[in-house]
């Protein structure tokens, strides 16, 4: 298995004091069956809850950011038609002036996700369900210490809370900092913006979370599955 989770990505709009999230019609990225996991599907519900937004000013440190959002918020970025707005965070700070060229974002490892995909590699169905049950080392010894189990009754899914494993094939991106319970990830903007004033443009994160659920069989010969959810597309537009 190469990987089971990557960099939490998330869409957020910034403008004027204020934070919501967009979906997206299109998908920058295809998530692939790659760390053993036999089936993708796209979820209905997929909740993370931000606790901070940040933004880097041009030159500042690098390990200096601003912040901006510092209360917390749950978001379900599955739920949006595209381009709908599903919810908006009020600003807690004012960006001082200047032009910044970064974000950074902190992101609860505990997450929900509700999917289901219709037949594995054995022919039959997973689910995510509500009261699942966990598997310990179910890939051997330091691999990954848990995963969470999905049904394979072919039921309508059910809104499953996962929280991401640690182990040796729990392959983080580059750009995320692991603060224990939660993640703090950074990426560059698209484009820099400038404050004046205290006022800033429009920034607007795309997510897209098309085959962002993933499923695989236990290798242990019991035919039970396992659900976890992958990572969302993200692309950064500034108005």
């Amino acid at each position: 298995m190469d990987r089971i989770t990557e960099l939490v990505k998330l869409s957020i709009m910034t403008a004027f004091g204020s934070v919501a999230l967009w979906g997206n019609v299109y998908a920058s990225e295809v998530h692939s069956q790659s760390g053993g996991f036999t089936g993708n599907a796209t979820p209905t519900q997929y909740i993370i809850t931000i606790s901070a937004i940040e933004f880097h000013k041009v030159g500042d440190d690098a390990a200096t950011y601003h912040p901006f959002v510092t209360t917390s918020a749950n978001w379900d970025i599955a739920s949006a038609n595209p381009g709908a707005s599903i919810g908006a965070m009020k600003s807690t700070s004012t960006l001082p002036a200047g032009t910044y060229d970064k974000i950074r974002f902190t992101v609860s490892k505990t997450m929900t996700i509700k999917a289901s995909i219709a037949a594995l590699s054995d022919g039959s169905p997973c689910r995510s369900e509500g009261d699942a049950q966990t598997v310990s080392n179910p890939f051997g010894a330091g691999v990954i210490n848990t995963a969470y189990l999905g049904a394979r009754d072919g039921s309508t899914a059910e809104p499953e809370t996962v929280t991401v494993p640690s182990g040796s094939n729990v392959e983080p991106s580059p750009d995320f900092t692991d603060l224990g319970s939660s993640f703090r990830g950074s990426m560059t903007l698209g484009q820099t913006f400038t404050v004046v004033n205290g006022s800033i443009p429009a920034i607007k994160l795309k997510f897209d979370v098309t085959n962002a659920a993933q499923f695989t069989i236990l290798p242990d010969g019991s035919a039970r599955c396992v659900v976890f959810p992958g990572p969302p597309s993200l692309s950064v537009d500034v108005a």
